[in-house]
């Protein structure tokens, strides 16, 4: 962690790059419409009723919070950091049993920590470290 010195207390103050994001498109056809996302496997002439999703990319910058004088709380902020270092080693040519072991680990920490039934996974990407 930085030193208190180096710290920021507002968040313009932090250092950030500009992103675009992907957001759900605000349609008035939700108003209607729940929007969803069906996961599950359907016959070839139904695909095309899989989602009635519609994204919109929203250029939105991203702080760096490790400079930040406070960290978010989920009670406070509706989202949090959390370190949480895996037990899970990836190898040349196990990433498919690896992904599923990850994902399997991190769904068990995610409910234990924030003491809920389910959770599930909806979109992941595997990155490198170096």
């Amino acid at each position: 962690m930085p030193s208190s010195s180096s710290q920021h207390s507002r968040l313009g103050e932090l250092p950030s790059v500009l992103a675009s994001l992907a957001f759900l498109a605000d349609l008035s056809h939700y108003q209607s419409v729940k929007p969803y996302y069906f996961g599950g496997s359907l016959p070839p002439d139904r695909e095309h009723e899989r989602s009635n999703l519609v994204y919109t990319d929203v250029s939105v910058p991203i702080h760096n919070l490790r400079y930040a004088e406070t960290q978010p709380t989920l009670e406070k902020n509706g989202f949090e950091t959390i370190y949480h270092p895996s037990q899970i080693v990836f190898e040349a040519g196990s990433e498919k049993s690896s992904v599923l072991k990850y994902i399997i680990e991190t769904t068990n920490f995610l409910k234990s920590r924030l003491a809920i039934e389910l959770c599930m996974c909806y979109s992941y990407r595997v990155g490198v470290s170096f």
